[in-house]
């Protein structure tokens, strides 16, 4: 009777090892196809899975002892429960990563409709003499709608039938020659209410006269225009060979909406190599007086060639440092804060004291400083009160980017991947390929980030986006660029580069 237990005992046990066979199989097969994790975890994985299956195996199919039988089962049980767990948090972390990226196969344009606040008007009651500002359109049938269609004619017209359409007739509408005299009349009160895509108001506030103009003016309405990308392919573009660029570029509009048109307050160019593993972080001045091919090769600031279109700014960026970018990545203030709440705050290596008090009022000494989100976005935006400026400005976003890259490579990831996983939902938008993003990600940690920069002298200059009005801008110095260049070009050939 002892024995026919036996036998049953060790026929069930059998049962749970085969069972256990078949969900390692499911979930290992699972675990490949999510191709972030790094080949070699699991190789490591895997093989560790088998040699457990081939000592239970043996356990119950050459030791004749009930309780080691028992033994056996149990830890099988677990396996099986590990699995299981694979089979359902892996294809759920992989829907996270996937809703990280945005691919750009549209564009979302946005137009507002500005108009003079209350407390501006009651300030200039020499030109308001009603100095009411209601808050919704509906208000504003009677008014005078300025409208300038030398540039964005497209986006103009689109708002003037939602405008249309909410009022219920046709506004009155003030054409304009450019966008500067449509901002001048708005203040000089000319017409009421001032008609602009949002790419160019922040161009506003590059002139010297209206650099308060998202204070002195608030929204009243805003229309989105989703439009299909021509400029690029509308596919997703892989990843390929040993070394390749990347643009990322930063934006910090009302909206807080992705867009491939935009101007970008941050531009970056990361070169990554997976042969020597290392990433070059080049910050360029987003005031560089460079061609904009967009206009015919004419002199613009950097931070304007978005507003034609991101391909413009890769182009413009690849004739002027002679590479080769063909992608690129758009991240938005707002998430930037996020992400690094998500992370628990970055450490960063402060070069010297200053307080961001154009930005958030932070006191940052000098030495290993903390960040939480809300105080990382004052380090990387104050430029005012900083020694070299825009310069310093952008040595601090690179030093954060760079932060922000270490810690996410980093161990302490793993109980943090939830949340994070969170906060960069919809974070990023980019035309490359997830599949080599994820065979980016599965080479593993070990990355080495250097940091490079280009400065130069400031000075004025008219400008193609804002032509008759002269504006800050930067005349990068071209030994810079040549250092620049040529760590890019030995990266190319998968030469390491020092610190």
């Amino acid at each position: 009777m002892s024995q026919m237990k036996g036998r049953r005992g060790g026929k069930v046990a059998l049962i749970i090892w085969e069972i256990a066979l078949i969900a390692s199989l499911i979930g290992l097969a699972v675990a490949k196809t999510v191709a972030f994790i790094p080949s070699k975890y699991w190789i490591y994985v895997g093989t560790l899975t088998l040699l457990f299956l081939l000592v239970t195996f043996l356990l119950v199919k050459v030791v004749k002892n009930k309780g080691i039988h028992i033994f056996a089962s149990v830890l099988n049980i677990l396996l099986i429960f590990c699995m299981v767990g694979i089979m359902i948090f892996l294809p759920y972390l992989k829907n996270k990563v996937n809703n990280i990226f945005t691919h750009a196969s549209t564009t979302t344009e946005v137009i507002n409709v500005y108009v003079m606040t209350g407390e501006y008007k009651q300030g200039h009651a020499n030109i308001f003499r009603d100095v009411s500002s209601p808050d919704q359109l509906q208000d504003y049938a009677g008014a005078t709608f300025i409208t300038q269609k030398t540039v964005d004619m497209e986006n103009t017209d689109f708002a003037l039938d939602h405008i249309k359409d909410t009022l219920g007739q046709s506004p009155k509408t003030m054409d304009t020659e450019n966008v500067l005299t449509a901002v001048r009349d708005l203040y000089e009160n000319e017409g009421q209410a001032l008609v602009l895509s949002e790419n160019y108001s922040t161009v506003v506030s590059d002139v010297e006269t209206y650099k308060n103009f998202a204070k002195d003016t608030k929204i009243i309405a805003t229309f989105k225009r989703t439009i299909e990308n021509t400029s690029v392919s509308g596919e997703q573009s892989a990843l390929n060979g040993d070394c390749f660029s990347i643009f990322i570029a930063g934006s910090d509009t009302r909206s807080g909406i992705l867009s491939t048109k935009s101007r970008f307050d941050v531009d970056m160019v990361a070169t990554v190599n997976k042969k020597t593993h290392q990433v070059l972080i080049t910050s360029l001045p987003r005031d560089s007086y460079i061609p904009n091919p967009a206009m015919g090769g004419a002199k613009d600031k950097l931070t304007h060639m978005g507003i034609y279109g991101i391909d413009n700014s890769i182009k413009a960026i690849n004739q002027w440092l002679g590479s080769d970018i063909k992608n690129y990545a758009v991240v938005n203030f707002v998430t930037f804060s996020k992400i690094i709440d998500a992370l628990g705050g970055v450490t960063v290596d402060n070069p010297y004291a200053f307080t961001a008090t154009n930005a958030g009022g932070y006191s940052f000494p000098k030495g290993k400083v903390t960040l939480n989100g809300q105080q990382a976005l004052g380090y990387v935006r104050e430029r005012h009160s900083l020694p070299n400026g825009d310069f310093d400005r952008n040595m601090h976003q690179t030093i954060v980017l760079k932060a922000i890259l270490s810690k996410l490579v980093s161990p302490e990831m793993i109980t943090r991947l939830p949340a994070v996983m969170d906060s960069l939902n919809g974070a990023f938008l980019t035309d490359a390929d997830m599949n080599s993003l994820y065979q980016l990600a599965s080479t593993g940690s070990g990355w080495e980030f250097i940091t490079a920069r280009v400065t130069g002298s400031t000075g004025s200059a008219v400008t193609a986006s804002m032509p008759g009005q002269k504006l800050s801008v930067v005349f990068p110095k071209e030994s810079e660029l040549t250092v620049v260049a040529d760590k890019i070009q030995k990266m190319m050939k998968n030469e390491r580069i020092p610190q």
